[in-house]
């Protein structure tokens, strides 16, 4: 069921209406909790693989493919390969990368609502909840009415806000959706979540064994070897310049010179505080926090490869601000500098967002209950080092809005 993405006419002039929602590891659980968030106010029923309820005696089924059936997961994506191939979009380059990719999805769920051909309230509403969970979930919704392309290379729908639009598919590339080749021996946040727990105990760090799971690298946002290597530039030069407004010579120095990020092209690429910093607006609180981020500059130099020797699990100590400051002037410019970096693996920054993920419950909890050990983690380390690691795998461009609770 769902292979054909046509309307098909059925029995009582009704007609099976669809939408289908294509991703990578979006697990069974994730999708369905996200189906009763949605749908919960209707009676659900579970029969295997399928979720079933009627909206109005209007009937809603949902293939979750809880069997996990990979020739299940191969057809449907050959025919949704089959459908975009047929498009109206020039042979090329492009288009044939998009049609590898298709390939590679491994999560898909089908959602069919059996509606009157000249009704449509109820298929609406299914499929603007769809739309939602695709949002939440980040999965790529395509259904039968939808066009694909408007002929000028460009893809109209984005997994990235669950909508139709004009997005170029070359910015699904940057780092911020990118559709990956499923892994076989990707880590299950289980396995991880007991790797964790073994630091956690080395360190006599409390922890909870039920506390929600980080998602697999398949779920997640990961920014590109190019955005890391920014941020950890930019990142550079304006927690020296804050460092040494604070600790140095400068204290005299209204705002940094924007001459070396004009140089190297990173002048669009900073944050809300460090706008601030180079317009001259900023406030202490400002100086205060950017200073901070050395810490973050310790996490993305040891994710880019440059820092093995930074021993990242130990958050009692600050990071040695003279070996950053080393790795960093060993460059003459920011194309050097990008040369040397190699980005490490996605499982590698898993491993420690979770740990750290975990050393920020544990100093929360311990504020409370004494009976939680923090042990000698250092609050403003942890959170500091967390803010890099989240950001590593968040969509987020700007490290100051991500929600670091836990």
């Amino acid at each position: 069921m769902f292979e054909k993405l046509i309307e098909e006419e059925v029995e009582n002039n009704t007609t099976d209406k669809y939408i289908t929602l294509y991703g990578c590891n979006c697990s069974y659980e994730m999708f369905v909790q996200e189906v009763y968030n949605f749908f919960g106010e209707y009676n659900i029923q579970i029969n295997d693989d399928w979720l079933s309820f009627k909206i109005r005696d209007i009937e809603v089924t949902i293939n979750t493919n809880k069997s996990q059936d990979m020739n299940f997961f191969k057809n449907q994506a050959i025919g949704m390969k089959n459908y975009f191939s047929k498009s109206k979009m020039p042979e090329g380059e492009l288009k044939s990368n998009i049609l590898h990719q298709i390939e590679m999805f491994n999560s898909i769920f089908g959602i069919c609502v059996k509606e009157p051909s000249n009704h449509f309230d109820v298929s609406t509403e299914v499929f603007s909840k769809a739309h939602e969970i695709a949002v939440k979930l980040n999965l790529f919704p395509l259904y039968s009415s939808m066009d694909l392309y408007d002929g000028d290379d460009s893809l109209l729908i984005s997994f990235y806000t669950g909508k139709s639009q004009f997005i170029k598919w070359e910015a699904q590339d940057k780092g911020i959706n990118r559709i990956k080749e499923l892994n076989p021996n990707i880590k299950s946040s289980n396995t991880r979540r007991k790797e964790t727990i073994e630091i956690l105990k080395e360190k006599d760090v409390g922890y909870k064994s039920n506390l929600s799971l980080k998602n697999t690298s398949c779920e997640l946002c990961f920014k590109d070897t190019d955005e890391v290597c920014r941020r950890t530039y930019i990142t550079f030069l304006t927690a020296w310049f804050c460092y040494e407004v604070l600790y140095g010579e400068n204290k005299e120095k209204t705002y940094p010179n924007p001459k070396i990020l004009e140089d190297n092209n990173l002048l669009d690429y900073i944050n809300s505080k460090e706008i601030r910093l180079y317009d001259g607006t900023y406030s202490q609180m400002d100086v205060d926090d950017i200073s901070w981020t050395f810490e973050c500059l310790g996490v993305l130099l040891w994710s880019l490869g440059l820092m093995n020797d930074f021993n990242i699990n130990d958050s009692s100590q600050n990071v040695s601000i003279s070996n950053c400051m080393k790795t960093m002037l060993q460059f003459s410019n920011f194309e050097d500098f990008k040369k040397a970096c190699k980005l490490k693996s996605e499982e590698e920054i898993l491993d420690k967002a979770d740990l750290y993920y975990c050393y920020q419950w544990a100093i929360i909890e311990n504020k409370w209950h004494a009976d939680i050990s923090a042990g000698n983690l250092n609050p403003e380390i942890v959170l500091e080092r967390r803010r890099a690691l989240e950001w590593l795998i968040s969509p987020e461009f700007d490290w100051y809005d991500i929600n670091l609770d836990a």
